[in-house]
Order: structure tokens, then C-alpha cells, then sequence
């Protein structure tokens, strides 16, 4: 079991994995401003899955701060999946997303 590790500077790449590996995206999240990450993994039959969301807040932040939003997907079998995440108010239509964040995970 290996532990991929993604952030910001992933964006648009390919990455190559295998089952039960892990995929770990951190990305920089404020929900204060009502902006959250949403997750959609696009993929063949029971290649992954999420397996854990979280938010942790900058230890140097204050009230209404930032910090860091943890996906942690579970790689289940062979072939494709696509990781489409898009930073925007829940309320709001996909098309007002103000960020984004896409991956490719080839599992062998």
C-alpha cells in the first residue's frame, strides 16, 4: 500500500497506482466564506472511491482563517479514474466555481 500525495501543483496531471493505494489531495480551503471543495470521481466500475474528507485550520490563522481540506481516496481495483474537484459555494451552480483541481489515477 503505497500513499500518493496530492496538492496544488498537481493540478492536471496523470499520476500511476495500484489497489488499495491511497490518493491524499490537500488543497487550501477558507469555509468561512462559504467555499468548499466538492469531490467527483469519475471513473470504470469500483475503481476508487472516497474514503475520508476533512478540514483542518492553519495553526497561524486566525478567526475566519484558511486551512487545508484532506480528501482521501481509495484505489480498489485496475483501470481509470478521473479526480474533478471543483472550490465553490454548495448553493451556487458548478459554473461559479472560482478553482478547480483535476487528476488522472491509472491503476494497474
Amino acid at each position: 500500500m503505497t500513499e500518493i500525495k496530492l496538492t496544488k501543483n498537481d493540478n492536471g496531471k496523470t499520476f500511476e497506482a495500484q489497489a488499495e493505494d491511497s490518493v491524499v489531495i490537500e488543497l487550501p480551503e477558507n469555509p468561512t466564506t462559504g467555499y468548499v471543495w466538492t469531490l467527483d470521481v469519475k471513473e470504470g466500475q469500483g475503481v476508487a472511491h472516497v474514503s475520508d474528507s476533512r478540514y483542518a485550520a492553519a495553526s497561524e490563522s486566525g478567526i475566519g482563517g484558511g486551512g487545508i481540506r484532506t480528501f482521501i481516496v481509495k484505489i480498489q481495483s485496475a483501470g481509470n479514474a478521473t479526480i474533478d474537484m471543483k472550490l465553490r459555494r454548495q448553493w451556487e451552480p458548478e459554473s461559479a466555481a472560482i478553482d478547480g483541481f483535476k487528476a488522472l489515477i491509472k491503476a494497474g
